[in-house]
């Protein structure tokens, strides 16, 4: 599966995790899934399939390595956890949702304002698997696929942000007085969705050289939008606005002390142990990340899509790259 990063995420963790086997999942369907789910990411610098990998293995971090291991997760939540991460910006535009509302766009229509991406990336997993060859719940009966498709999509909603703090104080509040996700069946759900919400916020935990690179392409894609509104006469979000060529600096990461209260109160280890301090590169192969960086950070053309070949060399090029930088535990 060299140069596809998602899919060989996927396979690893359903097979290691026991999912596979307790779903009757196949190999040849399984690898078909991932296979699909994998080319459903656009070639967006930031929303693509090495984020989507990326999360995942926040994900299998979280599930293996920290605090959460002493809840004993059922293997049901194991499967929503492994799979919500996967699927949770599938097909996704590079376009935030309160542009795709501002631009009555047609996702927006659909699902009337509404955690319009989000929603737009549950319905297209749901789609790949009505497909037999790569239906990952074919063998799962009826009244279990129902469970795991409500918990699956409540798990992905929550990785809308415009409801990031109301979350937050909920979580806060609930661990003030009493967490049992093994016992308590809402617990549990918070669980799923603080831990996707970790995955998915992760970016300022990571290696120095990590948090650059996603800072770069994040930001790549926000003013590629502010490139499109400035198009079409809109307003420009703050964040969207690039007049001139950047220059990424130290002074532009996120470092330890500046971890938000989400992940340092959810995720007490991360600003310890995963936000690397040092200016030096986390591996041999730097160079990979650094051409991704210097296309994201570069003065960019009219268009308001990347450069399909650029954009590439995040998608596909850099995979083994990014993953060793994300410091990977999957062989320990």
């Amino acid at each position: 599966m060299d140069g596809h990063p998602l899919q060989a995420f996927i396979t690893y963790c359903m097979t290691e995790s026991g999912v596979a086997t307790a779903f009757n999942i196949d190999l040849c369907t399984l690898c078909h899934f991932a296979e699909v789910v994998e080319d459903s990411y656009a070639l967006n610098p930031f929303h693509n399939a090495i984020h989507a990998a990326d999360v995942l293995q926040a994900m299998w971090f979280f599930l293996t390595k920290t605090e959460v291991v002493s809840f004993h997760l059922p293997i049901d939540s194991v499967f929503v956890a492994l799979v919500s991460a996967a699927i949770h910006d599938c097909n996704h535009p590079g376009r935030t949702n309160a542009f795709m509302i501002d631009t009555h766009s047609e996702l927006a229509l659909t699902y009337n304002d509404a955690s319009v991406l989000e929603n737009h990336h549950l319905a297209t997993f749901f789609k790949i698997c009505t497909l037999e060859s790569q239906n990952i719940f074919r063998e799962v009966p009826e009244h279990k696929q129902k469970a795991l498709r409500k918990r699956i999509i409540e798990t992905v909603l929550a990785t809308d942000l415009s409801g990031h703090f109301a979350f937050l104080s909920l979580l806060k509040n609930k661990l003030s007085v009493s967490f049992s996700p093994a016992s308590n069946d809402e617990d549990m759900s918070l669980l799923l969705r603080t831990l996707i919400k970790c995955s998915d916020l992760s970016n300022p935990a990571r290696p120095e050289q990590v948090s650059r690179w996603w800072t770069a392409a994040i930001s790549e894609e926000f003013f590629q939008q502010g490139d499109e509104e400035k198009l079409r006469g809109m307003k420009v979000c703050s964040y969207s606005e690039c007049s001139t060529e950047r220059n990424w600096g130290t002074d532009d990461l996120l470092t330890s002390q500046q971890v938000s209260a989400f992940m340092d109160r959810s995720t007490p280890r991360i600003a310890r142990s995963q936000v690397c301090s040092s200016t030096t590169s986390c591996c041999s192969c730097g160079s990979c990340a650094r051409r991704c960086c210097t296309w994201a950070t570069s003065s960019r053309s009219s268009s308001t899509t990347a450069p399909r070949g650029s954009c590439r060399v995040l998608q596909r090029g850099s995979w083994k790259a990014a993953l060793l930088y994300c410091r990977l535990h999957v062989s320990s």
